[in-house]
């Protein structure tokens, strides 16, 4: 008898150490800024849960982060003899009080498309703690809720079908993080 799993539940959590790192988290908060300042919005439909998604202005300080970000997975993953592909990334910048919605990345109209995996990269973060909040559905209609605090440098994984939110920021400075998703492909 074989026994298949058919799905994992997972949340990861890591600290990215900027030491080792040519990066310059200030110019990558700073391009994240221009690009909410700008009003570079994803999407400019109020309904779309990307409507609080910024796009990036790639630069090497984002692309040394992304590939940080995908080393890390891939080295996670190294059994599995996986690799990312379509990796995409997005800003999140949230003010005083505010808070983002409930959602998860899968696209219920083309599901072969849509991601694996999430994750979210705080680059700025006050005083006061904000959660990432992740809702996964145990058994029938009970959820488990789940509360990471965000702190800066630190990345965070998790499937992409998992419901989460992010608490109001109750900090005077604005809570920035790049938030990404992305597929496995499998390599024989």
């Amino acid at each position: 008898m074989q026994k298949l799993e058919l799905s994992s539940k997972f949340i990861y959590v890591n600290e990215f150490t900027k030491e080792l790192s040519f990066c310059d988290i200030d110019k990558i908060k700073f391009n994240a800024l221009q690009n909410y300042w700008g009003n570079y919005r994803v999407t400019e439909n109020k309904n779309d849960y990307r409507y609080n998604y910024y796009n990036v202005t790639d630069d090497k300080n984002v692309m040394w982060i992304n590939d940080y970000i995908r080393d890390s997975w891939n080295l996670l993953r190294i059994k599995e003899h996986t690799k990312t592909i379509n990796f995409k990334k997005h800003f999140i910048v949230q003010e005083l009080n505010e808070s983002i919605n409930t959602h998860n990345h899968i696209n219920s109209l083309d599901v072969i498309n849509s991601p694996e995996i999430s994750g979210l990269y705080t680059i700025s973060c006050g005083k006061n703690p904000v959660d990432l909040i992740i809702k996964n559905k145990v058994k029938g209609d009970i959820y488990k809720t789940t509360r990471i605090p965000m702190k800066t440098n630190n990345f965070i994984f998790w499937n992409s079908d998992l419901n989460f939110s992010l608490d109001a920021n109750l900090n005077k400075e604005p809570l920035v993080n790049l938030i990404f998703n992305f597929q496995e492909k499998r390599v024989v």
